[in-house]
């Protein structure tokens, strides 16, 4: 494991599980190049779009919309091993009504956070051993 990865690991909460990375790193995507590579292009492509959607959607208090954008962030990030942002879309998915009644902007601003924990953790783990480039 990258030192570097190490020490960030080591000051904040687990972000993802680095099995689940390595797990899928050895698969081959229909295209020949690694599964890997495919679901981090493809979260790297859509998720922040999603964010942005899911902050729309609780502006607007679009309930639906809110809650199947955070359904297909969750399954992004359970795919990848991102499991402190596959909770956190979990919680909104589940919970949407209420966090549009009661107006919680804690759990709208905490999914920013932890999406750039978890995408900056994943990149810097992912990158000496796919071809990534960052996006978020």
């Amino acid at each position: 494991m990258d030192k570097r990865f190490k020490k960030k690991s080591e000051k904040k909460a687990v972000i993802f599980d680095s099995k689940s990375v390595e797990a899928v790193q050895n698969l081959k995507s229909k295209s020949g190049t690694s599964a890997l590579e495919d679901l981090f292009a493809a979260f790297s492509e859509k998720s922040p779009d999603l964010v942005n959607e899911i902050e729309r959607a609780f502006d607007e208090s679009d309930l639906v919309k809110m809650s199947s954008r955070a359904h297909s962030l969750k399954t992004m990030s359970s795919n990848l091993g991102l499991h402190s942002l596959r909770d956190c879309c979990l919680h909104i998915e589940k919970h949407a009504e209420e966090i549009l009644h009661k107006c919680d902007e804690t759990a709208i601003s905490n999914l920013r956070k932890v999406f750039l924990e978890s995408f900056e953790s994943l990149y810097e783990y992912t990158s000496e051993f796919i071809n990534v480039k960052q996006a978020a």
